[in-house]
């Protein structure tokens, strides 16, 4: 038991160690623009180039250097890593794998706000406020990857005033939206952008989903609702 404790105190301090370089250089400016690799600028491309294509109504992301928080964070940390943008709250940030449970995969920020993902769908927050307590994801993650239209139940749980946990039901549907080319670290890779829109009963709220996945079922990008307060969320995968 005091070995299994001792290695995940390990990795949580190797998290945030390194993940704290990517956070002061983005935060900081700590780093040298002209330091960045060639790498980096296809990092930053690349996300500018999926933000411009999920963002709804032309809306472009906080100005901020991803390049740079993304480059440094590879440098720093080995583990998986994603780069987000909380649409909401106007924050982009690394997040590096803290922990697995089957096929619930966590991550965590430099200061531990997390996101717990199952096969690429975002099924928790914690840290952020307001945060998504839970999700069952019914059949969405089996659908999106195998990239084919299909139904799906969700259901979303949220704290409502008095903290309670409250399920929010939703029925979804999912369609292929057509092949694109994504530019990510330095190649052309041909995806597909699957849309999956869930409505509540009576049609009250509506939301939509975007993945983009490869033809072997990696999710590369996606933009994902998270709540009512949150709202969208954009992620890059930047080392699976």
């Amino acid at each position: 038991m005091g070995e299994i404790l001792a290695v995940k105190v390990q990795r949580s301090q190797r998290l945030r160690a390194g993940l704290f370089l990517s956070a002061c250089l983005m935060l900081a400016a700590c780093g040298n623009d002209a330091a960045q690799t060639e790498g980096s600028r296809l990092t930053r491309d690349a996300f500018r180039q999926i933000a411009q294509r999920l963002m709804p109504n032309g809306t472009r992301p906080k100005p901020v250097d991803p390049a740079r928080l993304a480059a440094s964070a590879l440098q720093s940390f080995d583990g998986p890593l994603v780069l987000a943008q909380f649409e909401t709250v106007g924050l982009t940030t690394v997040l590096g794998e803290y922990g697995r449970n089957g096929r619930v995969r966590t991550y965590a920020t430099p200061d531990e706000r997390t996101l717990a993902f199952n096969d690429g769908i975002v099924v928790s927050s914690r840290g952020l406020g307001n945060d998504l307590m839970s999700s069952d994801i019914g059949e969405t993650a089996r659908i999106v990857r195998s990239r084919q239209s299909g139904k799906s139940n969700r259901k979303y749980r949220f704290l409502d005033g008095e903290g309670i946990e409250r399920p929010l039901p939703m029925s979804c549907r999912i369609l292929p939206a057509g092949s694109e080319t994504l530019e990510a670290g330095g190649q052309r890779v041909n995806v597909t952008r699957v849309q999956e829109t869930c409505q509540t009963a009576g049609g009250g709220l509506t939301i939509t989903n975007s993945y983009w996945v490869t033809g072997n079922g990696a999710m590369l990008a996606s933009r994902q609702w998270i709540g009512p307060a949150l709202g969208y969320v954009t992620i890059q995968v930047l080392r699976p």
